[in-house]
């Protein structure tokens, strides 16, 4: 009895690995996203949405990459939690290299856990590994620890988005 439950645990180790590598099997086309707005004309561009767990596999918050020209990016993130953030807040995020990158919120003041974040670094969400984030809010810090699929997630989303927003904008 106990080998049959030892292989029925492996069993489903297994599959629920394969099923979250699924995400990093798609192809770069699937990480990015271009929509148009019925009313104004406006195209928008939009990553793959990553969705951020922690060491328990809770959904912690989620993010995505947004630009309306491919030369203006943001950084959409949102918190599961409700925060409050103001104009002083910032989110500071953490690499696994120890290095850290800051950027204030460009969000209008809220209390829905909605962060806005303008010019990111591209580069660093390509070629280093986020560890977390840290979100100064108007009530103090909070930090958020990513579990390692959300962290590949990430760096695969990153890497494909702005592939193809480069191409699309030498294209142009």
């Amino acid at each position: 009895m106990r080998n049959i439950t030892l292989l029925l645990f492996l069993i489903l180790i297994l599959v629920g690995c394969n099923n979250k590598n699924e995400i990093l099997d798609l192809p770069c086309e699937n990480f990015f996203n271009e929509s148009k707005d019925e009313f104004e004309k406006d195209l928008s561009y939009q990553s793959y949405t990553i969705f951020f767990r922690d060491s328990s596999e809770e959904i912690i918050a989620h993010m995505y990459f947004v630009s309306l020209d491919l030369k203006l990016f943001y950084i959409d993130l949102r918190s599961v939690q409700p925060i409050c953030v103001d104009n002083n807040s910032k989110v500071i995020f953490l690499f696994n290299d120890e290095s850290t990158t800051e950027y204030f919120v460009k969000s209008e003041p809220n209390c829905e856990g909605k962060v806005l974040i303008e010019r990111p670094f591209i580069s660093e969400f390509q070629n280093k590994t986020l560890k977390g984030f840290r979100i100064k809010t108007k009530d103090g810090y909070l930090d958020y620890f990513i579990d390692d699929n959300s962290k590949l997630e990430l760096k695969k989303t990153a890497s494909c988005f702005f592939q193809i927003a480069n191409e699309k904008l030498n294209n142009k």
